[in-house]
């Protein structure tokens, strides 16, 4: 009768975990990154031994259960449109390391950066998020330095449609930048020479300037075109260097691509070349500050600034494990590997899995098998509980019988 009492206990220690389990699992339905736990039952025995006999003898003592497993099954994901929220679609892990340098992976991609600029955990921001530098070692990311684009200078001018054709007098404008990432906006004025002789193709002079500060002076620079095919002949170089030095920054050198404009025989006044659709261009760019941090598909850290400059600067390590079973759960959907295990380290591709941007993966918590597994165990712990109140009336009666 004591046996039947322990074996009832047994399930009802049993069945006490396994709610409890389930119970923790539903908690978490919506938890990011969440992997179920399970439990596995295993039977007890007693065993006897019979010297004289030589026999031995094996007798049922309950139930126990094993530690908890975990599943790391893949589960659906869900669209956040967040910049900083990843998923990962395959077998890697992310990386995170805490403040005394211990390293935990997680399946939980949403991330976001602290007050010192470096990518952590929005689960637990105790943990820095890791990069993989072109060494293999693992980096923390960080964009602490990175809040400022510098401006770049102007070198070139070029026009849209390559082909820009002058009629008498043409103006244009165009944006250019100086060495501090400045705006100017420079004119350009092709005015065509009527002193030339009737035997000699038409000849432009072009004079760049900014309001009355002339750049390629101090007489304009000269275009001359074929009198019969109104193709330009000079300059041979078919670019037109001036200095631009606007005033308290360094100089630049910038050069205006001339290599396919053509002149009108008539010395009418189109305004083909110099309209909206051949506009002239400049390069360079204006200073510009920091304005969105995300990922791209290759899990590359996309910094954009107000100047439209786009910089790639680290990229997320992933972690791969040879099996799952060497990963114990931490808590914040994040996990530790067993002592000993070295799991490899690598980028998103093939091996490690894919981005997927702007989204996370849910838990993979099945609601309608944790109800039914509810009900099971709550069944099984009043069975186990109903046996234990037999046992014990048995045993009463028993001591009654002694009293006798």
């Amino acid at each position: 009768m004591i046996n039947l009492l322990y074996m009832s206990m047994s399930g009802l220690n049993t069945y006490s975990k396994a709610l409890e389990n389930v119970s923790n699992n539903v908690q978490n339905l919506n938890t990011v990154g969440y992997k179920k736990s399970e439990l596995q039952f295993f039977d007890l025995f007693s065993q006897s031994y019979d010297a004289g006999s030589g026999r031995g003898s094996a007798t049922g003592s309950g139930v126990t259960v094993s530690t908890n497993s975990i599943d790391f099954s893949s589960s659906g994901s869900v669209e956040t449109g967040r910049d900083l929220d990843l998923r990962i679609n395959g077998d890697g892990f992310f990386v995170l390391r805490d403040e005394d340098g211990q390293l935990s992976y997680s399946k939980a991609g949403r991330f976001e950066f602290n007050t010192d600029n470096v990518l952590v955990s929005s689960l637990d921001p105790s943990k820095r998020v890791m990069a993989l530098d072109d060494q293999g070692q693992l980096r923390e990311v960080s964009v602490a330095g990175h809040n400022y684009s510098a401006g770049q200078a102007s070198t070139t001018i070029n026009f849209n449609n390559g082909s820009p054709q002058l009629g008498t007098n043409i103006s244009t404008s165009v944006d250019v930048y100086d060495a501090s990432g400045a705006k100017h906006v420079l004119t350009l004025q092709f005015t065509r020479r009527t002193d030339t002789p009737a035997t000699s193709g038409p000849v432009y002079d072009l004079v760049i300037k900014e309001g009355a500060t002339v750049y390629n002076g101090p007489t304009p620079t000269q275009l001359k075109f074929d009198l019969s095919s109104f193709n330009l002949t000079e300059p041979t170089s078919k670019e037109v260097s001036f200095t631009f030095n606007p005033p308290n920054v360094a100089s630049s050198t910038i050069k205006l691509s001339v290599a396919n404009f053509k002149a009108f025989s008539s010395g009418s006044t189109p305004t083909q070349g110099v309209d909206g659709s051949s506009a002239p261009k400049a390069n360079g760019r204006a200073s510009g500050t920091l304005s969105t941090r995300t990922f791209d598909t290759d899990g590359n850290i996309v910094l954009t600034y107000t100047n439209g400059e786009k910089v790639k600067i680290q990229q997320l390590a992933l972690a791969k494990f040879g099996t799952t079973n060497q990963l114990q759960p931490s808590g914040g959907s994040s996990f530790v590997a067993a002592r000993g295990t070295t799991p490899s380290y690598g980028r998103a591709g093939k091996d490690y899995g894919e981005f997927q941007l702007k989204a996370l993966e849910r838990s993979n918590v099945d609601l309608t098998r944790s109800f039914s597994e509810i009900i099971l165990f709550q069944r099984s712990f009043q069975a186990s509980s109903q046996m234990a109140s037999t046992a014990n009336e048995i045993l009463q009666v028993l001591f009654q019988m002694k009293g006798h």
